[in-house]
């Protein structure tokens, strides 16, 4: 069999796994819906204002230097959501206006 013939065959090989969804499977599901509490919003907050007024520079940024202990597990859960589940992570209660 041919490398290319080989090749072709892999990416008909249907994909398996959670990453393979259907609207319906995503309404009933909520594991990839995540709610940010005041207490989560505030360590969000309080790291861009400090951000801000340290004036560093977006590439400079590092996670030991934006500490959110509140915020830990639950990004931890979307990292999971979005590597081992469906590919898909949707975070609710973030203040764009603030």
């Amino acid at each position: 069999m041919s490398n290319q013939r080989a090749a072709f065959e892999k990416q008909m090989t249907p994909i398996q796994g959670k990453a393979v969804w259907t609207r319906k499977d995503m309404e009933d599901d909520t594991s990839w819906k995540f709610q940010l509490s005041d207490a989560m919003r505030a360590d969000i907050h309080e790291n861009l204002m400090r951000v801000d007024v340290e004036n560093i520079v977006f590439k400079d940024l590092k996670a030991e230097g934006f500490p959110m202990p509140g915020l830990a597990a639950e990004l931890a859960a979307m990292k999971d959501s979005l590597v081992k589940g469906g590919g898909v992570t949707l975070v609710s209660g973030l203040e764009v206006d603030r």
